[in-house]
């Protein structure tokens, strides 16, 4: 009982059960068998409690030692997946192509990134200098890789200052690399320095500063120090000052933030801190340095901009039809650094731009005046008095005023209305809301109203072409009337009638009446009768004289007796390519085709019968100067040589006698051949003048044709066309040459007409002619005086219009079909307008006057009728009035 009540001793796990087992009276076991069940127990714990120790130890060391390696696999997967540097002094950087001139002057670029890699030795001493003073002072020391750098980098950007740890070595392979670039932090790092270290084994230092320099963005889409040079300074790297050097340089931290246009402020400072950095390491003195920081840094900026180029239509041009070469011979337009040598000439490029400009802006003035108001209050011979009555207030009220439904299909052109009909909206409706919006019916009047020009220059003998504009600003308006635009060429059609005339046995002194005809079509029943303005004389004319001076009448007697469909297709094997109605009133210009294809087509007078096609290239090379294509005109007799000849001696007339006289004003000695046409209601002007080494061709007018000039005199393309084609070639260089007779040409005996006019109508029953005298001729004249404006007056005199139809008609730019009261209408325009010129200017134009009058007011005569004859095509409105 004493035992059981006193402490017991503990001996282990079993104690206890012991105790429990003798107050329950359990029988008791051995205490031998209780002490050794005891000790494994305890031993059985123990050894679990050291296994997870040892267990914890042994994770805690495999973990960083799992870590470590995975690092180092990590890496050396990095290693693996670095970029390979051998190559990179060769790899091909994407850069710009680059369009020259003939005579080696940038024309224009094509690029994602502007760039042009240059040689170290072709840089300024001072731009590696300064890079290497402000980016990477220790660049010489280093295996391209400076963990000194990184150090302190990281050091000041804990301490709040950021402060970049890349080597220009690292950049290099940043800027080389976009797989480096683009990948996330730790592995950019980690790839920056695996490249960094492999280029600064393979290559020199003056190697990677070469190419670090010519990989650096600049903003404006410039990369390296050539193309920012270009556009801060417009010079070349090669000729950068110290002070330029330290401006480029100071970009580098953030070309946006430090760029010397938009902060030129923040520029300053940190090129200061390069001038310092340059001082540091023995680039500059102290002196220097005092003495450049105070001064300014001198700019040049040419952004590198479409419309700032200088044939900016012309590149378009060359743009889209590089584009598919480039597809087909597997180059990259935009990043292969192509050099495309043009023929442009660049002092003709200025030139004409200058000439399109200048023009452009008087004849403005001129349609801004003549439209503003109903009484058209202004006359003058002289465009540059227009200028003080110009108000931009009220330039085109009275067009707009009377013309309603053509500014409706002005809207209905626009992108705007047709994105909101196919939105839902209802024709009406759409309508409605755009002619509410004031600010869009401005932007169209603005487009529409202001005239444009084109002009191109051809060297005839190989089909290079010296100078393009397509319009007056590409920035305004990008459409090139050049060679998209397709319009009626009027009276400059009539070249291919002769030449065809010539070509089947006519010759120049060849005598035909100067008097209507009437031409049935035998189909229709309708009847073609074309009339010179200035009527019908009645007398023999030659073919020499009925070209000089434009007449309809002698044009629609050769082309009914020789045919239409030779005359399409001469002019096909000249060079129009633009499909050409074999009807009669094709001679007088009513088929469309473009500038360029005229351009052409008039080479072959000038090249001996021989066309030879319009070509802007004549070679391309790649990023290393290797020549990968060369390019020639394709050429083709086209014409005898004498058919050629004799058709350039007919139209020499028109500048010493015709319509073209006033050329002479501008134009050197030796010879010149030319012609001049307007299409209906003044719609078009055009000019196309002839040098033995030159052919240029130039157009006026507006982006719709059924958009006019108000006055007879100034739609002229003998005004118009003229000047600007006379105002190029003021601007040009040409020695006087002349046109040299093919070999065996017999030049034609004067006054020897080799067929009576009558008897070539004699067996054509459908061919008569109207007027077979002087006196009948004069006694229809004013009957005939037609077609050159389409207005007519009301009964207080103002001016009102007779060709506005309705909405969605389809009459070529307001065809008059009224007949001879329209007619009768137009020539009492036309006697308001002269009556509006002071006897001097009249006196002054005396000297072509006439000439204009035949050339000019006959094709509209002739235009009008041939609508209703030969179904001309729609009016299609020409731009979306953006």
């Amino acid at each position: 009982m004493a035992d059981s009540q006193g402490p017991s001793r503990p001996t282990g796990p079993g104690s206890s059960s012991r105790s429990s087992g003798s107050a329950s009276g359990a029988p008791r076991r051995p205490a031998d068998s209780s002490r050794k069940r005891g000790y494994f127990d305890q031993l059985k714990a123990n050894l679990r409690h050291n296994w997870r120790e040892r267990t914890g130890s042994t994770v805690l060391i495999l973990i960083p030692a799992v870590l470590i390696l995975a690092f180092y696999l990590y890496v050396a997967t990095q290693v693996f997946l670095a970029p390979r540097v051998t190559d990179l002094d060769e790899r091909e950087l994407a850069g710009a192509t680059v369009l020259y001139t003939a005579d080696g002057q940038e024309l224009s670029r094509l690029y994602e990134e502007n760039r042009t890699a240059v040689p170290l030795d072709s840089m300024a001493k001072t731009l590696p200098q300064a890079l290497v003073a402000i980016e990477d002072q220790r660049f010489y020391e280093h295996g391209g890789v400076s963990f000194r750098r990184t150090a302190g980098a990281l050091w000041q950007t804990a301490q709040g200052n950021q402060q970049g740890g890349s080597t220009i070595t690292m950049q290099l392979a940043r800027n080389a690399f976009t797989d480096v670039a683009n990948d996330w932090v730790i592995s950019r790092k980690i790839k920056e320095w695996i490249t960094a270290v492999r280029i600064n084994d393979l290559y020199s230092k003056e190697k990677i500063l070469e190419m670090y320099l010519n990989t650096v963005p600049f903003n404006y889409n410039a990369f390296g120090v050539e193309a920012a040079s270009q556009i801060y300074f417009n010079k070349p790297a090669a000729q950068l000052d110290t002070l330029q050097s330290a401006t480029l340089m100071a970009m580098m931290r953030g070309p946006s933030y430090y760029n010397p246009v938009q902060n030129p402020e923040n520029n300053r400072q940190r090129r200061n801190e390069v001038l310092e950095a340059m001082s540091e390491t023995g680039a500059l003195t102290s002196a220097e340095v005092q003495r450049l920081q105070e001064q300014d840094t001198e700019m040049d900026f040419q952004k590198v901009d479409a419309s700032h180029n200088l044939a900016p239509y012309f590149a378009e041009y060359l743009r889209q039809r590089l584009g598919d070469w480039a597809k087909e011979n597997g180059y990259d337009l935009y990043s292969d650094g192509l050099k495309v040598y043009t023929t442009i000439d660049a002092k003709m490029q200025k030139a004409a731009e200058e000439a399109v400009q200048e023009v452009m802006d008087d004849l403005q003035a001129v349609v801004d005046v003549s439209w503003s108001s109903a009484s058209s209050p202004f006359f003058s011979s002289n465009e540059s008095a227009y200028q003080a009555q110009q108000n931009p207030e009220t330039a085109f009220d009275y067009f707009w005023e009377t013309h309603p439904e053509l500014l409706n299909a002005f809207v209905k052109q626009s992108a705007r209305y047709k994105r909101l009909t196919e939105e839902g909206a209802s024709e009406e409706k759409a309508l409605e809301q755009l002619k509410g919006d004031s600010s869009f019916l401005d932007s169209i009047k603005t487009n529409m109203q202001r005239i444009q020009s084109g002009l191109v220059a051809m060297q005839p003998s190989n089909g290079h072409i010296k100078a393009w504009v397509g319009g007056r600003d590409f920035e305004e308006d990008k459409y090139d009337h050049a060679y998209l635009s397709k319009r009626q060429p009027g009276s400059t059609f009539k070249p291919f009638v002769y030449a065809t005339a010539l070509d089947r046995g006519y010759r120049q002194n060849d005598v035909l009446r100067d008097a209507k005809i009437e031409y049935v079509n035998d189909e229709t029943g309708q009847t073609w009768s074309p009339a010179n303005f200035s009527g019908e004389s009645g007398q023999m004319m030659t073919l020499k004289q009925g070209l000089a001076n434009s007449k309809n009448t002698i044009t629609a007697q050769l082309i009914i007796d020789i045919g239409a469909g030779r005359v399409a297709e001469t002019a096909r094997r000249m060079g129009i390519k633009s499909d050409l109605q074999a009807v009669p009133s094709l001679g007088l210009g009513t088929s469309e085709v473009t500038l360029l294809e005229m351009v052409g087509a008039y080479g072959t007078l000038a090249n001996k019968g021989r066309y030879q096609e319009p070509i802007g290239i004549t070679r391309i090379e790649d990023r290393y100067g290797r020549t990968v294509e060369t390019f020639q005109s394709e050429s083709r007799q086209a014409l005898e040589a004498s058919v050629a000849y004799g058709t350039l001696q007919m139209m020499e007339a028109v500048v010493t006698e015709g319509t073209g006289v006033r050329i002479r004003q501008y134009a050197g000695g030796g010879d010149w051949a030319a012609k001049t046409g307007t299409t209906q209601e003044n719609a078009d002007g055009w000019f196309m003048l002839i040098h033995p080494e030159l052919v240029t061709g130039t157009w006026v007018g507006f982006n719709s044709p059924r958009i006019t000039f108000r006055t007879r005199y100034w739609g002229q393309g003998s005004h118009n066309a003229l000047k600007v084609a006379g105002h190029f070639i003021d601007g040009v260089e040409l020695e006087a040459a002349t046109f040299d007779a093919p070999p065996g040409y017999e030049p034609p005996s004067e006054g020897q007409p080799r067929r009576d006019p009558e008897s070539i109508f004699a067996d054509q029953e459908n061919v008569s002619y109207q007027a077979d005298s002087v006196a009948a001729a004069a006694a229809a004249t004013q009957e005939e005086d037609s077609f050159d404006m389409g207005f007519e007056q009301d009964e207080e005199g103002n001016v009102m219009s007779a060709d506005v139809e309705e909405e969605g008609a389809g009459d070529e730019a307001g065809a008059d079909t009224t007949g001879a009261g329209g007619q009768q209408a137009a020539s009492e325009e036309q006697q308001t307008e002269a009556e509006q010129q002071t006897e001097a200017e009249q006196q002054a134009d005396a000297t072509s006057e006439e000439g204009d009058e035949g050339e000019d007011a006959g094709d509209d005569g002739e235009q009008s009728t041939a609508d209703q004859l030969n179904q001309s095509q729609d009016i299609e409105v020409e731009g979306d009035g953006n």
